[in-house]
């Protein structure tokens, strides 16, 4: 949801379309390579089924890179690259379907949450150097939410001062890959030659938003499983789910991505992008 409402601030008049069905010169508006469940790692989601991980979105990417040079013969597809915009929403599930589910992934026992940020971060520096290497120049990639406070960790980890002290376990764990994005990004502005990256910190957008501090937080909109966190099929529905900032107990709803996509389009506060918001990177 991040990218499609982030595409309307940017006047785009039509979502742009999946990688799976863009066609032609559809792909010169733009691609989606999205994938739920995917990671910055291989493995993460794998619990979860099929999904396209960040390497594979890249290798995705080449083929439409590819595509682009064979039908772009009167301009050049390096300066129609470099006029693009890609967002980079990415992390998430590399906590919630990994490093927190020590019951299928060893990670957790690998790595502490200080060297698994650093392993997380090296690898998605690693990726967007491959993408600045195909042709991208603007980068706007947004830092993790407190995964921690979303209704399925908040249920999994109980009630009383245990409960508090596992959300504030994920949700410390999440910010130093966040710390870590923040100095990766300023490292890549340094040393990519006429690139611009820039963060979006959504850890601090979702704390001083009094729009989301008064929505209902600790439970989902819609009836969801309390294993997979997913909508029940046939369950009840909230009749107000613009008073709720989950629909399921994993994902926010469509007025919780439009204030943080709206606050990295035009920041309100100095703190909620670096160096700069996705609408000066527009510019550059």
């Amino acid at each position: 949801t991040l990218s499609p409402i982030t595409a309307e601030s940017l006047e785009f008049v039509n979502f742009i379309p999946p990688f799976a069905t863009a066609r032609g010169r559809e792909i010169l508006k733009g691609v989606n390579y999205a994938s739920g469940g995917a990671g910055i790692r291989n493995e993460t989601g794998q619990t979860q089924g099929d999904r396209i991980s960040m390497d594979r979105q890249l290798k995705n990417h080449q083929i439409t890179v590819s595509k682009i040079k064979l039908g772009n013969h009167n301009k050049s597809t390096a300066e129609y690259l470099s006029k693009c915009i890609y967002v980079v929403a990415i992390g998430s599930n590399d906590y919630l379907n990994n490093y927190f589910l020590p019951q299928y992934y060893p990670t957790s026992t690998i790595y502490t949450p200080q060297q698994y940020a650093v392993v997380l971060n090296d690898q998605l520096s690693q990726q967007l150097t491959s993408l600045y290497k195909y042709g991208a120049r603007k980068f706007a990639i947004f830092g993790l939410a407190a995964i921690g406070s979303i209704p399925i960790i908040r249920s999994s980890c109980g009630s009383g001062t245990n409960g508090s002290a596992c959300v504030d376990n994920i949700n410390n764990a999440v910010e130093l890959f966040n710390v870590g994005l923040k100095s990766h990004v300023a490292a890549l502005n340094r040393n990519l030659t006429r690139a611009s990256f820039i963060f979006i910190n959504s850890t601090g957008i979702g704390s001083t938003s009094p729009l989301l501090a008064s929505l209902v937080s600790n439970v989902s909109c819609c009836e969801a499983s309390s294993t997979t966190g997913l909508c029940v099929p046939l369950g009840s529905t909230c009749s107000n789910r613009s008073q709720y900032a989950f629909f399921d107990s994993i994902h926010p709803t469509q007025i919780v991505a439009s204030v943080y996509a709206g606050r990295a389009y035009k920041a309100e506060s100095p703190t909620d992008a670096y160096p700069f918001d996705i609408s000066h990177l527009a510019q550059h």
